[in-house]
């Protein structure tokens, strides 16, 4: 059997709708293969607290795979924001 690819721009879901970002997967037989750029961004997530770098964009079904279910989120901490000290408050 040979593979089938399924990135952000083929993604099939159970509707048929493409909504997966930064995502490419490959299906070879029993095999899924999942690659993400870890250099990519979408800015925050919904809460704020984070910083999505992919989604499936909720539970999507594996082309070929009805029975099979795909959730996943990729995300990285938001960098720390310099906490102003009092000496800085007053020079401003």
């Amino acid at each position: 059997m040979g593979a089938t690819r399924c990135g952000a721009r083929r993604k099939t879901t159970s509707r048929g709708r493409n909504n997966v970002k930064n995502v490419d997967m490959q299906i070879d037989g029993d095999q899924l293969t999942i690659k993400i750029d870890l250099g990519k961004d979408f800015g925050d997530s919904r809460s704020g607290k984070t910083i999505m770098i992919a989604s499936s964009e909720g539970n999507q079904t594996l082309p070929g795979h009805d029975d099979v279910r795909l959730g996943l989120n990729v995300f990285k901490q938001k960098p720390k924001e310099k906490e102003s000290t009092k000496e800085e408050e007053s020079t401003t």
